[in-house]
């Protein structure tokens, strides 16, 4: 089949935004769909069955690191062309919008992905007033769709509250050849200053709507014990990365990481401090639990969900810097506890391999297009919105359903 697929991103482990769209684009080749994806930043591959068009764009200023797309005539030419069964749009940006209006008027059925807490970057922007206009435009946008995907039920229920008809979860997957405890390295804690020490490991953007108020906290509260038996340790970049540094002088910044490095980093700490408040999912908590890291998050986002389903660790009321204290006291000193949220992190890492969750999805759309197609066959001219009814009631329990029976 021939699935299209846009994005805000293609740029490789960018954010969980683009890791989730490369994980989704293997999966798909691997069951031999052919894929045509647009995106305003790519980074290049070529693999057979894909062909990457990148959309024009211009700088983000909230948002240095991302671009903006803008309308691109090249890529509806390359849709035309390439005749996509479905549609899948990550991103509802001005681009991901004019793909929705192609897709109605050529009669293709679209789903989107709803990867990002809009709500609450607009209020670290300072722009909350926005919030009120956004959610009547976005819940009509999504109920263009087929269906809208989101990580976690958290999100489901949230979109669901908001008017989202019809709303389900896309989770994601954990790569552990790259995330796995095996990785642990003397070497590279000896780099650290943190051969005898408990290392508690942050890896994200270094911007503040990720908690890092609270990480800041937290080292000032652990100051005197940074020569003894404590390091904190930050993987990754961003704008306020001189500011943490002056902030923070005994902490070790890595700069930006990936693959085997980054892999490297997870497994040679002893604890995942993460108080960030805005993920709609928090792949970096998966990736901490397949490394052997118990987990330390916020009861705000998407991060909570996986602690609940996982026990790999503790959940924290986001504005107590008593319980923050508290989590962190346990992981050093209740060596019992310790072990059992280890472990039982990792057993949720087993179970959560990126062609198990994203063969439920593919699985999804196999169905929506090949039904399609069917009505497609049968009508020509049947209208697109009573297509979109039917078969969201066709296939509202796809545990009765499999693309091999149809």
């Amino acid at each position: 089949m021939r699935f299209a697929i846009y994005s805000g991103t293609f740029k490789k482990n960018q954010d969980g935004v683009a890791r989730a769209t490369y994980e989704l684009v293997d999966s798909l080749l691997k069951r031999h769909h052919r894929i045509l994806l647009g995106a305003p930043m790519i980074t290049p591959q070529k693999r057979k069955g894909l062909k990457l068009v990148e959309v024009p764009s211009i700088p983000f200023n909230f948002y240095p690191d991302y671009r903006c797309a803008l309308p691109s005539i090249k890529f509806y030419r390359e849709l035309d062309e390439f005749q996509p069964d479905l549609i899948h749009i990550a991103t509802p940006d001005l681009m991901g919008l004019l793909t929705l209006v192609y897709a109605k008027r050529r009669n293709i059925p679209v789903v989107f992905i709803h990867h990002t807490d809009f709500q609450s970057y607009m209020k670290y922007f300072q722009v909350d007033w926005l919030v009120k206009t956004m959610w009547p435009a976005m819940v009509a946008v999504y109920n263009k769709a087929l269906n809208v995907f989101a990580p976690t039920q958290q999100y489901v229920d949230l979109l669901q509250h908001k008017g989202v008809k019809h709303v389900d979860i896309w989770s994601r997957g954990i790569d552990r050849n790259q995330f796995n405890p095996k990785y642990r390295s003397q070497t590279l804690r000896k780099q650290w200053g943190a051969e005898n020490k408990k290392v508690f490991l942050f890896v994200g953007r270094l911007v503040w709507y990720k908690g890092l108020r609270t990480f800041v906290r937290l080292y000032r509260y652990f100051e005197d014990r940074l020569d003894k038996d404590i390091a904190f340790v930050l993987a990754g970049d961003g704008p306020i990365r001189s500011h943490l540094e002056k902030s923070m002088p005994k902490a070790i910044f890595t700069g930006y990481l990936e693959g085997e490095a980054l892999g490297k980093a997870y497994a040679s700490s002893d604890v995942f401090l993460f108080p960030s408040t805005t993920e709609t999912f928090g792949q970096v908590i998966q990736e901490a639990l397949a490394s052997g890291l118990p987990v330390i998050v916020s009861d705000k986002g998407g991060c909570q969900e996986i602690v609940k389903t996982s026990n790999g660790g503790i959940i924290v009321p986001s504005k107590n810097m008593t319980e923050w204290k508290r989590a962190c006291e346990i992981m050093l000193t209740d060596a019992e506890q310790y072990h059992k949220f280890r472990e039982a992190g990792l057993k949720y890492a087993k179970e959560r391999s990126w062609e198990k969750v994203n063969g439920k999805l593919i699985e999804k759309y196999e169905n929506y297009a090949l039904l399609w197609n069917r009505m497609q066959r049968f009508n020509r001219y049947f209208p697109i919105q009573e297509k979109i009814e039917y078969l969201r009631s066709v296939t509202h329990d796809f545990s009765n359903w499999s693309f091999s029976r149809i």
